[in-house]
């Protein structure tokens, strides 16, 4: 058995991850002065979704404010609030932003999300050792 198939069989077998339950941040409020929006999202914040659910945060437009709303969601909720149905977000509001994310835990918050170190460091090795054995 070539060693290159070997060694990619055990790369790929380290890489992978078991299934389990995504976390997100959950929690709601105006942008100018909430928490949620703030940054200070803690494990309070945090939420357990369902099987089959994404993380996903959205701000809502009214006359006077600014309002952020982080969670578990189904994976069609951007489409669902951007759609003209005022019963989902009450009338007079218009949604700004809406983004949903599974590929991490707690991958709703406000800041940039980042690679895993194991991801970093792995994929150069790989790439070295397969050009070179």
């Amino acid at each position: 058995m070539s060693y290159k198939f070997v060694f990619l069989c055990f790369l790929a077998v380290t890489l992978c991850s078991y299934a389990s339950a995504l976390f997100c941040y959950q929690c709601r409020g105006d942008t100018n002065n909430s928490d949620c929006e703030l940054n200070v999202l803690t494990s309070a914040y945090q939420q357990n979704c369902t099987t089959g659910f994404v993380c996903a945060s959205y701000i809502v437009e009214s006359s006077t404010q600014y309002m952020v709303n982080r969670g578990c969601f189904e994976p069609n909720v951007c489409d669902v609030v951007n759609a003209d149905s005022s019963h989902v977000i009450g009338v007079n509001r218009t949604v700004k932003l809406c983004t949903t994310c599974s590929s991490s835990d707690l991958c709703n918050a406000a800041h940039p999300v980042t690679y895993s170190a194991m991801l970093l460091v792995f994929v150069p090795i790989a790439t070295f050792i397969y050009n070179y054995f």
